[in-house]
């Protein structure tokens, strides 16, 4: 379910009538037409929470720092990666290192050539410090 501002009533709703149907979990993802806002948390799925009990799901534009201060809140009990996972095939080690992430490239997401999808560096030792 694509969070939008405006749809958020609907979509209150519409977690509200799922809740008792005993689903084992909604993954919420904030609309990202393009790399603005990606530094920052998301904010339009932030409200959705009271009215979902279950296990929520969060994704779309979170960092490690982001993601960490969401589950921390209560805004969600998990946060998904896109993104950022295919250009750090080593993703789940770097925010625990404090390693920088390498910057996706949006144009090779749809395929076409090889570029992308697996020529992202890996991270070396040297970087975790750095």
């Amino acid at each position: 379910m694509r969070a939008v501002p405006s749809a958020r009533p609907r979509q209150g709703h519409v977690l509200s009538r799922l809740a008792p149907l005993n689903i084992a979990y909604v993954h919420m993802i904030e609309a990202r037409d393009t790399d603005a806002g990606e530094a920052g948390a998301p904010l339009a799925i932030h409200d959705l929470r009271r009215f979902w009990p279950g296990t929520l799901i969060l994704a779309g534009g979170f960092v490690g720092p982001s993601a960490d201060a969401a589950i921390r809140a209560g805004q969600g009990d998990a946060v998904a990666f896109g993104r950022h996972f295919i250009a750090n095939p080593d993703l789940p080690r770097r925010p625990q290192l404090g390693a920088a992430l390498n910057p996706y490239n949006r144009a090779t997401f749809a395929g076409g050539g090889v570029a992308g999808y697996t020529d992202y560096p890996v991270l070396q030792s040297a970087e975790a410090v750095g």
